[in-house]
């Protein structure tokens, strides 16, 4: 490989000093001839340096920078730019880029000045000091090079006067006055030359009319044929208002609907009753912001807001799509004099409050009616507030499945059910883009919410999922769960919960007692053998417990009438292996984990899509939450291999009991303690 490498150096060198010959001179020469020649004619050679490091590469020093204009000379993509200077009117402006600067110059390219429109044959004395001020509004003094640039932005004066606003974003791409910088850091001997897509028009000048350029934003939607139905609403009468704060000096950033959307949005614009012209005004206003925003400048999320007083949110997704609170932007950065125009495929609609969007979602009608009960107006009063908040509000099917005695009306009821409505509200806005990994947030009722947020961006609160998220409010968000979640340390009235396989706010234990399918576990638990174990499960917590159906006692075949104590021993083995220390919510599982349990020995629970399985055994009835932890019903009963550590479940057997790796390891001497009960 290496001879390989000699031999192409070789021919190189061959062809290298042919190509120098014909030249005129040969920089294989001993005396090095040719060096000496193009070092000291740089100006002249350096355009075809190419060729000169060619002929020489170990012998001929670096050559000198080109400067700034032999630089835009070279380049093709310039020549509009290099047309211009060398026009006799702007020869001030071209010797002042042959000075020694040094310059940082934002060079448009030649589809930035034909999307201009400039006319350049008009030599008018007006025109040309207008040219001039253009030019020189791209000029700066000093060297700013793209890596020394501060992030995010900073201001700097140009030889016009006026300032630009230099931006770098965090992945390293520059803007100047929100325009694209598409080449960076061409060096020259006097500056650097930063490549933009767009001509930079200094926002306070008076432009000649035949340049056609710097329009109002106005202006610029009446030559779009596309945001006609735009342009002939703001100009009826009754909405002047809003056409005068957009024909002044701004800047706004101007959210522009095409006609379809306007057609798609169905807004009766001949209704001139006060009531539809305010409402219609809203909506215009709501596609106005102050200040410019250009798509270049964009974070990934930002909230920002309009002239009619609620949020916009926009979004960018860094492949350069853009959205205004869900509608696409199909045009971006219209550059107008007093501000940018972007246009938008959806008409926007000033946000709901919290409890408008309740009223207007089907599924949240039960929600609704308790609210809209007289009992409860003190908590319809708080989110009709200007908040903001968060609203955590369970559907139709959680409320079911919660079983509230709406009709009780008594004080204790209504004060349970108050704090139970609290606890889904807490104060401040929390997006699901927003959210960490996890996060504890206090509620109104006073107790605090856990919140997690997995890598597949799925949100759960308490454990419980959030099915519908960043139902965007004027006064905050929504996120809709499916289940109604219960402050863990209240006292709940018997009457205000119905029997439910969503048993919350009591012990573990009481939530057992109240299921039938899980009496036989509860009767193992309650015998005077066990009562450690059940001393364990009525303390604080928090646990989780894997609890077996009556069927899966009923499989595995233990024999609960021999209490001797090498049976009561293993037995107490066994429902301890069932119990995990902290809360292990179905939502927030990770594929595989290993949990281990009071007994010592680890469980592994896996989840495939929603399904979840502990060992082999399968998760029947998910996430009953209780105030000490959460239990999950299971149809199999878990038991231990002391070999391995872990733990598989018992075959059936018939009377003469279980696996011989159960009689072998686990239960050895205890030859009936599996017999059907």
């Amino acid at each position: 490989m290496r001879g390989l490498f000699l031999i192409l150096a070789l021919v190189s060198v061959v062809l290298a000093g042919q190509e120098c010959e014909d030249q005129g001179e040969s920089c294989l020469r001993q005396d090095h001839a040719w060096v000496k020649y193009t070092c000291t004619h740089a100006e002249h050679w350096c355009k075809y340096s190419e060729t000169v490091r060619r002929c020489c590469p170990f012998t001929c020093g670096a050559c000198p920078l080109p400067t700034i204009l032999e630089n835009a000379v070279n380049t093709e993509f310039l020549s509009t730019l290099v047309d211009v200077l060398t026009m006799e009117e702007y020869l001030p402006v071209l010797k002042a880029l042959n000075g020694t600067g040094p310059f940082t110059v934002f060079a448009p390219n030649n589809q930035a000045f034909e999307d201009a429109g400039f006319d350049l044959t008009d030599t008018t004395p007006e025109n040309v000091a207008a040219v001039t001020e253009v030019l020189k509004y791209h000029v700066v003094e000093g060297k700013y090079h793209a890596d020394d640039l501060r992030r995010w932005s900073q201001m700097v004066t140009t030889l016009q006067g006026e300032k630009v606003t230099i931006k770098k974003n965090i992945r390293r791409q520059v803007t100047v006055e929100g325009v694209k910088v598409v080449v960076k850091d061409v060096k020259s001997s006097n500056g650097v030359v930063h490549v933009v897509d767009q001509v930079l028009m200094p926002p306070k000048m008076m432009m000649p009319p035949k340049m056609m350029v710097a329009l109002s934003i106005v202006e610029n939607a009446q030559k779009v044929e596309d945001l006609s139905t735009l342009v002939k609403v703001l100009t009826m009468d009754a909405y002047l208002p809003v056409l005068n704060v957009l024909l002044g000096t701004g800047p706004f950033t101007v959210f522009a609907p095409t006609n379809q959307a306007f057609e798609d949005a169905g807004l009766d614009v001949t209704d001139t009753t006060d009531e539809n012209v305010a409402a219609v005004t809203e909506v215009l206003k709501y596609h106005v912001v102050e200040g410019k925003y250009f798509a270049g400048d964009l974070a990934p999320r930002q909230e920002v807001p309009t002239l009619q007083g609620d949020d916009v949110t926009i979004k960018t997704n860094g492949l350069g799509k853009v959205t205004v609170d869900g509608a696409e932007v199909v045009v971006k950065d219209v550059k107008s004099s007093n501000g940018v125009v972007h246009v938008v495929d959806q008409v926007l609609m000033p946000p709901k409050t919290i409890l408008e969007n309740a009223v207007n979602t089907d599924f949240l009608s039960t929600l609704v009616d308790v609210l809209t009960m007289k009992e409860y107006l003190p908590v319809l009063k708080a989110l009709n507030g200007t908040g903001p908040f968060t609203v955590f509000a369970p559907n139709n099917q959680a409320f079911e499945d919660a079983g509230f005695d709406l009709t009780d009306t008594t004080p204790e009821i209504v004060a349970a059910v108050t704090a139970v409505l609290q606890y889904h509200v807490v104060e401040g806005k929390y997006y699901a883009d927003d959210l960490a990994p996890r996060q504890e947030v206090q509620t109104l009722q006073g107790e605090k919410v856990m919140i997690k947020k997995n890598i597949l961006g799925k949100v759960t609160v308490e454990g419980v999922k959030v099915v519908v998220k960043d139902v965007k409010s004027s006064n905050g968000v929504v996120h809709v769960v499916d289940q109604v979640l219960m402050p863990p340390k209240m006292m709940m009235p018997p009457k205000m919960m119905m029997p439910s396989k969503r048993m919350v706010a009591l012990s573990i234990v009481e939530n057992a007692q109240k299921v039938d399918d899980l009496s036989t576990l509860v009767k193992v638990l309650t015998m005077d053998e066990y009562l450690p174990v059940l001393n364990v499960l009525t303390g604080t917590g928090p646990f989780t417990v894997f609890a077996p159906t009556n069927q899966a006692f009923e499989d595995a075949g233990f024999n609960l009438t021999d209490k001797s104590d090498e049976n009561v021993a293993a037995v107490t083995e066994v429902l301890k292996y069932h119990v995990v220390e902290g809360k292990y919510f179905a939502g927030d599982l990770a594929p595989r984990q290993e949990v281990p349990t009071l007994q010592g020995n680890s469980v592994l629970i896996t989840k495939e899509n929603d399904a979840v399985t502990v060992q082999t055994a399968n998760v029947v009835v998910p996430d009953v939450r209780s105030s000490n932890g959460v239990v999950h019903v299971i149809d199999q009963v878990l038991v231990i291999d002391q070999d391995s550590g872990s733990a598989y479940q018992a075959e059936e057997s018939g009377s003469a009991g279980i696996s011989s790796g159960w009689v072998g390891h686990l239960l050895v001497a205890l030859p009936g303690l599996f017999l059907l009960l």
